[in-house]
């Protein structure tokens, strides 16, 4: 895979260093990490349709709640995710990290819960990362 420059955007700094480096920026933790937390935030935003609400407002509350405390995990996971791996240095927890992200895209969630077309949802990335060790 060859990164196109015309059809990203990376800084060229990024793209004057030796090899591996650019090459490696194919590799997405970050953006991963942000798309799970984005994935687990709309299903439990889709979980308050199923829910009664005394008012309108009460619904506006509960969303808003759940922006604020995905807001929370997507500021707080970068911060271990690159110490712990020195940005991608330090290869074995990278290879930990890949196989967090990789657990939350394919592991089914315990119970077992789907979305309204029968799809199984996947476990949720706070899970597994807290039963990797990690807490946010």
């Amino acid at each position: 895979m060859e990164l196109n420059p015309g059809q990203t955007f990376v800084n060229q700094w990024a793209l004057n260093l030796p090899a591996p480096f650019p090459t490696d920026l194919l590799h997405q933790g970050h953006y991963d990490l942000v798309a799970l937390f984005c994935r687990d935030m709309f299903i439990e935003l889709m979980t308050l349709k199923q829910q009664s609400s005394s008012t309108p407002q009460a619904v506006v509350t509960a969303a808003q709640a759940i922006f604020q405390r995905f807001d929370g995990f997507i500021a707080a996971v970068h911060a271990p995710y690159d110490n712990q791996t020195d940005h991608g240095n330090i290869a074995q927890q990278q290879q930990r990290w890949d196989g967090f992200i990789r657990s939350a895209f394919t592991s089914p969630r315990t119970p077992a819960m789907n979305a309204p077309d029968g799809t199984p949802y996947k476990m949720p990335l706070l899970d597994v990362l807290s039963q990797g060790g990690v807490v946010l």
